[in-house]
């Protein structure tokens, strides 16, 4: 990487003064216009700065001479100073676009060195403030632009493109509007400017706090190897920036890969401090609330996900997630108390595992929770020394003795009335080779077929993955393993199988809440993810019941035309959602919805009455039995009991869809029964 003191001798005298008035720029927008300038590029098309009350925003082209070493400007004055006259006399916005055309391409054609010119254009009034449709850099270089192609060249006798006029345009640029930056570069051929200036330009906009512009110039000139990368991201992360370090980091695999790793050491106590230290500008920051560890957390996550990186390979994000679960599933065990202890035994196995800090975490955590004797039980299971344990679990250990203590009671089945599956287990289908996926496209591909879907994952896996995918109709269920199946069966074979189903408009596909399924899926096979983005004839039950719903109220409503036509009109053919099939605002995978029966601690059960459970006791009679929702879904074989919640979840979807039907047309003939999912946005 170059520093200050290697920087190539042009870079060394470009004028230092003309860099440092980008000081002034702040976070005013360049002006009002009744025409919007639009994302034109990747660089913000508004320009901003504020002058100080005496200054107008021109240059005088003395001081420009002055301070330019690289090339002395052709004496322009007369011809900057028409051009000044202009826009001081013309105060309506089109007759000043008109006006300022054909003068602009005269004084191009007569000049003997119009580049040169242009960059006295850009330089001596980048500040002025006007509207940003009608600023003279971006004017000017359309019209430069305008004038070479129909002149389809310079004439002979002006003076052709060089490295002296690369080299002030870059300079030029600074004092501009960023929305010119791509034609700038078109127009000057500024990736053919010497690497060691273009190096120094891109660290004169990091030292002018235009880090946005340095993402995107470090991007197109090809110089992610010679400015680091943790200079480019840490001040676009302050400033809330994701997008523009995507567009950075795209179709950079390496690069993905580098900033992930960023993230997770940045993640080390103290070493966000001590890169804060590195970054002045950022440190000079009003805001830099965005630079904390639970925030760079949540970034990291996305950005694996985004990028399908195992968070094996981050070894400081995969601890904070797995330490997030661990206390998601100690809430849901002891506040909410909606996990049997056999369940909450195997998925505490699976969620610490060898890790000997995990362990200790959970003893101290379950300390907390006030549960010492469960917290005892896994210091014996883990053989966690005694000076490393809590002393009220070390007391309760000596006090009933280690073989006691690892002797849990094996929880139990919730006791209530249920909704029974009503197929034998014959009927249910695990699939998880090339032979079992036919026979379940022989069953479920027909035309006319309406399918149950539903999806399973593990809460406590910390990759995020679908661990299984239920898809059902009237005589069988078919559980596919996708753990396994992507590894037995080619990309293309399994597509194909997906396409068959959501690309089908000629069978019915049920779900609740079924945008959460589906990007789980996408976000599980990221080549099923054009599959999934806009499927055929997906019907959320959850929509339908919403929309039924507010029929109901129609109804009940006294005579007020205008608000029950609404309603009705709002139940009939739009949807009540607000978020897309593969939505950023849905499911992200980390919360499964907690309903169902759940144990009150003195051995009755209340039925909670909410989400499917709820919907299904309304239309079916009876509630699902939840008890083996959150459970290890990941353990193979299953366990009987969530062979049977699995298949119930999907199978009971074609029940519930016949009797939301059936009393939607009983209402209204003209009831829509298949309402659309919203619009989908990304994964």
């Amino acid at each position: 990487m170059i520093t200050a003191s290697q920087r190539h001798p042009f870079a060394a005298v470009t004028s230092s003064r003309a860099f440092s008035l980008g000081a002034r720029y702040t976070c005013e927008r360049y002006g009002d216009d009744d025409e919007t300038s639009g994302d034109e590029d990747s660089m913000a098309s508004t320009f901003v700065r504020s002058l100080p009350e005496e200054d107008d925003g021109w240059e005088s082209g003395e001081d420009l001479n002055a301070s330019s070493k690289l090339m002395a400007f052709v004496d322009d004055a007369s011809l900057v100073d028409e051009v000044k006259a202009l826009y001081a006399t013309t105060q309506e916005k089109e007759s000043l676009r008109k006006a300022l055309s054909p003068l602009l391409k005269g004084m191009f054609a007569d000049h003997t060195d119009p580049y040169s010119l242009l960059v006295s254009f850009l330089k001596r009034g980048g500040r002025v403030l006007c509207s940003a449709t009608l600023a003279l850099p971006r004017v000017a270089l359309a019209e430069f632009m305008k004038w070479l192609e129909e002149q389809n060249g310079l004439k002979e006798t002006q003076r052709p493109l060089s490295q002296e006029h690369r080299v002030l345009a870059l300079d030029a640029f600074t004092y501009c509007p960023p929305c010119i930056f791509n034609d700038l570069c078109s127009t000057f051929d500024l990736a053919s400017t010497d690497r060691s200036n273009l190096i120094y330009f891109v660290q004169t906009l990091q030292d002018l706090g235009k880090y946005k512009e340095v993402a995107v110039a470090t991007k197109k000139f090809g110089l992610h190897g010679d400015i680091s990368l943790q200079t480019i991201v840490i001040p676009l992360i302050a400033q809330d920036m994701v997008n523009v370090i995507e567009d950075y980091l795209s179709d950079n695999r390496d690069h993905q890969l580098e900033f992930l790793r960023l993230l997770d050491a940045l993640c080390l106590p103290g070493a966000l401090t001590v890169a804060l230290k590195q970054h002045v500008g950022v440190a000079d920051m009003k805001d830099t609330s965005k630079l904390n560890v639970p925030q760079l957390y949540k970034l990291g996550i996305r950005m694996h996900r985004l990028y399908s990186i195992e968070l094996k390979s981050l070894p400081n994000l995969m601890h904070m997630k797995c330490v997030k679960l661990l206390k998601q599933l100690l809430y849901m065990k002891y506040i909410e108390d909606s996990i049997l202890d056999d369940n909450f035994e195997e998925m505490v196995e699976v969620a610490v595992g060898d890790n000997a800090k995990l362990q200790q975490e959970l003893i101290f955590e379950l300390v907390q929770h006030k549960a010492i004797k469960m917290a005892a039980h896994f210091a014996v299971l883990y053989k966690v020394p005694t000076e490393k344990q809590p002393c009220e679990v070390d007391a309760h250990i000596a006090l009933h003795g280690r073989r006691s203590i690892r002797k849990l009671t094996a929880g139990s089945r919730p006791q209530g009335s249920f909704l029974d599956l009503s197929l034998s287990l014959t009927q249910v289908v695990f699939v998880d080779s090339f032979e079992s996926l036919q026979c379940a496209r022989r069953a479920l591909i027909k035309d006319g077929a309406t399918v149950g879907i539903d999806g399973e994952w593990s809460l406590v896996s910390p990759c995020d993955r679908l661990a299984l995918l239920q898809l059902a109709v009237q005589n069988s269920v078919f559980l596919l393993d996708m753990l396994n199946l992507p590894k037995v069966i080619s990309q293309y074979e399994l597509k194909s199988f997906f396409v068959s189903i959501f690309g089908n408009c000629k069978m019915l596909k049920l779900g609740y809440q079924i945008d959460a399924d589906l990007s789980m899926l996408a976000r599980s096979c990221r080549y099923l993810a054009d599959v999934l983005a806009c499927p055929k004839r997906v019907v959320d039950l959850k929509v339908l019941a919403a929309n039924l719903q507010t029929c109901h109220y129609a109804e009940e409503l006294p005579e007020h035309p205008v608000l029950k036509s609404f309603l009705q009109s709002t139940s009939k053919g739009r949807d009540h959602s607000t978020s897309g099939c593969l939505s950023n605002g849905g499911s992200d995978g980390d919360t499964l919805e907690v309903q169902g029966v759940l144990g009150n601690g003195d051995g009755r059960c209340s039925e909670a009455r909410s989400g499917l459970s709820a919907l299904v006791h309304k239309y079916m009679g009876r509630p699902l039995d939840k008890s083996q929702q959150i459970s290890n879904w990941e353990r193979r074989p299953l366990k009987p009991d969530q062979v049977k919640y699995a298949a119930l979840d999907a199978f009971c979807l074609l029940g519930l869809y016949e009797a939301l039907r059936a009393e939607a047309l009983a209402m209204d003939p003209l009831f829509n029964v298949e309402p659309s999912l919203p619009q989908p946005t990304t994964i």
